[in-house]
């Protein structure tokens, strides 16, 4: 199994209607994407970290289905084209792992 995490960091005035449009089309990947289980979605709380932050976990069933959701037009047209507009690309993190 491969996870997928993302933490997308907010710019800085971002008006909270934006950044929950943002976390809503995150969390609707698993109905365009099959690829994806396990998805998990949220706002970071800032208990240990100070930073406003979306996160995203999905788990695929190896390197082939990660790949399949990365060039997904869901991937591409509504994340990949448009995360400028809320996240500070910067600063955001994506990571891989297989467990």
């Amino acid at each position: 199994m491969i996870r997928h995490i993302f933490i997308g960091v907010i710019k800085p005035g971002v008006d909270e209607e934006k950044i929950n449009e943002r976390l809503e089309v995150m969390k609707n990947i698993g109905k365009s994407v099959p690829q994806v289980s396990n998805l998990a979605v949220g706002r970071n709380l800032n208990w240990y970290t100070q930073q406003d932050a979306l996160a995203l976990v999905g788990d695929f069933k190896d390197k082939e289905d990660w790949l399949a959701f990365i060039n997904s037009d869901y991937h591409q047209e509504k994340l990949n084209k448009v995360a400028g507009e809320v996240f500070d690309m910067e600063k955001s993190l994506g990571y891989e792992y297989e467990f």
